[in-house]
């Protein structure tokens, strides 16, 4: 099995869209009535958005870092259930299934060598769509069907800062706020540091 370091160091941007569904709607029956509940709060501020970072620990809660053996930062994703999460297909895509990457939760700015909310787990299987694909189309790569399931070796435990995500069974509707957060950088070069977020 991976051995899930304490150092990180990250070099590539990921995101992911965290669906900010009302806990009173219907969600799949396998996930914590929990789910989608952000607890953490601060002072009440005008809302950040534009790729800045987020504002206090906690916001996002279900946000999480995937890393390889080598400590390099993969792609950003969302936890799902104590012991599952999802993100895109490209981050696994022609990769052999084993258990060669591992999660960070509850971080906030993976520039630091450690944080006292985090929780670990090494991947022991992912699924990437069956039908996904990267087709170069004028000039530029697109991808289809971009999304992959990853099941973690240990459950992760339920906390302020570590919590899933809601997933519904309804399509969204139109004109639906959406938010999109992740690990990155604001631009193409430099680490990946402190949890950004951006409205859409």
């Amino acid at each position: 099995t991976t051995t899930v370091p304490t150092t990180t160091m990250s070099s590539t941007i990921g995101t992911t869209t965290p669906r900010t569904y009302d806990p009173k709607d219907d969600v799949f029956p396998y996930q914590s009535s929990g789910c989608g509940r952000r607890t953490a709060s601060a002072a009440p501020s005008l809302l950040i958005v534009g790729a800045n970072d987020v504002p206090y620990e906690g916001k996002w809660p279900w946000t999480v870092a995937i890393y390889d053996t080598s400590n390099s930062f993969i792609c950003s994703g969302a936890l799902i259930s104590e012991d599952h999460i999802i993100t895109a297909g490209h981050c696994f895509a022609g990769q052999k299934n084993n258990s060669t990457h591992y999660v960070i939760m509850g971080a906030y700015d993976l520039s630091k060598a450690s944080e006292p909310n985090r929780q670990f787990s090494n991947i022991t299987k992912y699924v990437v769509h069956h039908n996904y694909s990267r087709i170069m189309q004028t000039n530029q790569f697109r991808v289809y069907n971009d999304i992959a399931m990853a099941v973690l070796q240990t459950k992760v435990r339920i906390t302020t800062y570590v919590r899933p995500i809601c997933l519904p069974k309804k399509p969204s509707k139109d004109a639906t706020d959406c938010y999109i957060t992740g690990f990155g950088q604001r631009g193409y070069t430099g680490n990946v540091g402190t949890l950004q977020h951006d409205q859409n």
